[in-house]
Formats: C-alpha cells, sequence, structure tokens
C-alpha cells in the first residue's frame, strides 16, 4: 500500500514542480479493471508525456519487482477546521490531517464549515511552509 501511495505522491509532486521523471515497472489499470504488463511512465514538465513496454530490458533489471499504479483520491466533504467534538482544530491539526491525507492517496480534498484562517494553508503549502 506505501508503494501505491508513494508513486501517488510522485504524481502529484510532479503536478506541482514540473520537471522530468520516469517511473518504472509498473501495472496501470484500464477502464475494465484489467491490468496491463508492467510499463515505465515517462514524465515531463509535470504531465505524463509517455508509456513504454520494454519487456527486455525488464529481464536485465536487478531486483525486478513491478508495482501497481492508481489515480488518486478525492474527498469532496471534510472538515479541517474542526475536530470531531466541535472544538477549533489550530495550524498543528491541520497540517497533521493533510498529511494523513496525502500518505493514503488522497490529492484533492475540499474542506467545508471552516473559519477564515484556513483560506492562508493552500498559499503556505505553496510556499512549502
Amino acid at each position: 500500500m506505501r508503494i501505491i501511495v508513494f508513486f501517488t505522491f510522485f504524481l502529484f509532486t510532479a503536478a506541482l514542480y514540473p520537471r522530468d521523471l520516469s517511473i518504472r515497472d509498473v501495472y496501470i489499470p484500464d477502464s475494465n479493471f484489467r491490468y496491463s504488463e508492467p510499463q515505465d511512465i515517462f514524465i515531463r514538465s509535470g504531465k505524463i508525456h509517455s508509456f513504454q513496454d520494454i519487456p527486455e530490458k525488464r529481464k536485465n533489471r536487478k531486483n525486478y519487482k513491478a508495482q501497481y499504479l492508481f489515480p488518486s483520491f478525492c474527498d469532496a466533504y471534510v472538515n479541517l477546521g474542526s475536530d470531531g467534538l466541535g472544538g477549533q482544530n489550530g495550524r498543528r491539526e491541520v497540517y497533521a490531517a493533510l498529511r494523513s491525507f496525502l500518505e493514503h492517496g488522497f490529492t484533492h480534498i475540499l474542506s467545508v464549515a471552516d473559519g477564515p484562517w484556513i483560506r492562508e494553508i493552500p498559499g503556505l503549502a505553496e510556499k512549502g511552509k
């Protein structure tokens, strides 16, 4: 499961900080939930550029172990600004919640019913704070 989240995080990070990246040996699901043969994914400027299946290269790789790649998850109803008991979350709790979402494969969330202070969080995230 950590590998799936790791790849999801890589794709999300590639979109935030565009650069070239290659991810090797992943199974990719199609619309019928069947998986491809392991492929290499190439990312250019933060966008998926191409997929390649090169079986002869895979035979020569040491410690070959293919992993699975899934799209990221989206949660359209979260409350970052409050806890489960109705109290307000501080900055530390919000960051812990955001980290937890990302670690579990969520790259898009919509927080509702939060105070105005929560609006500063996206700007701080873009600055890397």
